[in-house]
């Protein structure tokens, strides 16, 4: 399945609100908010929506004790806004999928197998840092913008399946590993209903292949 994980950031943009994070920032896009909201209202199988679960469902004391009480009221417009979208037959993920300190089971070596019979495609900022990376059958670089990726989405689309067409890719044999903010979300979400498997999956791929490396 493709993988999408929405958070809070995610949650402002469909709120109609920019999203700004020490020097990273998403400006508010209505083509970027229609698509969140799409995804949130699809029907399809072949893609895991993931949600914030705990934040959504904690009470007020329960965010204070963690320190994160000022948040209450924001993820109560949030609440408001899902539950016009919420499906209650479809089984939602975890945003936190990702993050081995709260999802404790991630298998590596089950990970390791996987990719080895994927072509590997990771899209993501700053890519000297990963140029040595080395995770499937091949594994491709496409740079993305540190801030405001949906600014380059056109330009990014196009990378992609010129990438894909050149090499004589099949969509069923390509995992997408996409790192590019909300960005992220809608273009997994698009690649997912053109066939693709694409992992909303932060830089998830680097710490993958680490452990994989120690294995």
């Amino acid at each position: 399945s493709s993988i999408v994980r929405l958070g809070d950031g995610e949650f402002g943009l469909m709120r109609g609100a920019s999203v700004y994070f020490n020097d990273w920032r998403q400006k508010f896009n209505k083509d970027l908010q229609k698509g969140l909201l799409g995804i949130l209202a699809s029907k399809s199988t072949n893609m895991i929506i993931c949600l914030p679960g705990d934040h959504l469902t904690m009470t007020k004391e329960e965010l204070e004790a963690i320190g994160k009480g000022d948040e209450f009221r924001y993820w109560i417009n949030s609440k408001v806004l899902l539950h016009k979208y919420v499906q209650n037959d479809r089984v939602y993920g975890s945003s936190f999928a990702f993050y081995p300190a709260i999802n404790t089971g991630i298998d590596y070596s089950k990970l390791k197998t996987y990719f080895l019979k994927k072509r590997v495609v990771i899209i993501t900022s700053s890519l000297e840092r990963f140029k040595d990376i080395s995770l499937g059958k091949s594994t491709h670089l496409i740079e993305a913008p540190k801030s405001d990726g949906w600014d380059k989405i056109d330009e990014i689309r196009e990378t992609f399946h010129k990438l894909v067409k050149d090499n004589n890719y099949i969509p069923k044999e390509v995992l997408v590993m996409v790192s590019m903010g909300p960005a992220a979300k809608v273009f997994v979400y698009e690649l997912a209903e053109e066939g693709y498997t694409a992992w909303d999956a932060g830089q998830f791929f680097d710490l993958a292949y680490k452990n994989i490396q120690a294995l």
